[in-house]
Parts: structure tokens; sequence; C-alpha cells
């Protein structure tokens, strides 16, 4: 049994795109999360939906979006796992205002959530883009 080997992986600068639709997510989200914070009438679902919906606006303002650019920071020098944190962290926010506009009654913030939602999957097709594994066959025998 040989010793395990891992495959390097190449990781391309951070694209401007990518860039820019991180900073469109945050800005989004911290809007969308801030009025729904500041005038939580917004939602208009029953006790249980409201409060699980403003309990997940808190957690974005307060460790989602700081998560977010602190990872977009760390991955412009071009490290693979801050790389892969920003991933983690844009597919949070694509799936939760995915949820907010399917599941939350329809409300103002609507086109908000769509925006956000988008940005965040397209910003993660961009980050995820630049980061490839080197062309090496591994064979385990050696």
């Amino acid at each position: 049994m040989g010793q395990a080997r891992f495959v390097e992986a190449r990781v391309d600068p951070l694209p401007r795109a990518a860039t820019l639709l991180v900073w469109a997510t945050a800005v989004l989200g911290l809007v969308a999360a801030g009025i729904a914070l500041l005038f939580p009438d917004v939602y208009r679902d029953g006790d249980w939906g409201k409060s699980q919906f403003l309990g997940q606006d808190a957690a974005t303002v307060v460790i989602a979006i700081p998560l977010l650019l602190g990872a977009w920071w760390r991955s412009r020098e071009g490290q693979l796992a801050p790389r892969f944190v920003l991933a983690g962290a844009l597919m949070y926010f694509a799936y939760s205002y995915v949820l907010y506009a399917e599941a939350a009654a329809f409300n103002e913030l609507y086109l908000v959530y769509l925006f956000t939602a988008s940005a965040s999957f397209f910003g993660l097709i961009a980050t995820l883009a630049g980061v490839a594994p080197d062309p090496v066959v591994l064979n385990p025998a050696l």
C-alpha cells in the first residue's frame, strides 16, 4: 500500500465579475435583512414563519455577511481554502434567498430576494471557475 497522494489545485486570481457579484450579494443581503429586521411586518407569514425568517435575517447580518466579505478578502490571495469558504457563503445566500422568494408570502422585498439569489448564484459560478485541479493522473500503486 502506498501513501495517499493529493491532487494539487491551481487557483487563478479571483475574477472581477466574482468580486462585483460578491459585493452585490452582500449589499442586497444587507438591504433585505436590514429592512426586515427594522420593519418585521414585511413578513405576512404566521408567527412561526415570521420568527424563522427574522432569525435567519439576524444570522445573515451577524454571521453570513461578515463571513462572505472575509472569505472574499482572503480569497484574493489565490489560496484554495478561502475560495471554498467563499463558495460556501455564496451558496448560503443563493439557498436562503431562493427560499425567501419561494416560501415567504409575497412582499415588497420579492425582487430584492430574486436579485440576491441571482447575484450569489452567478458569483458562485464565477468564484469556482478559476479553480481547476492540475492535470495529474494519480496511480495508487505508487
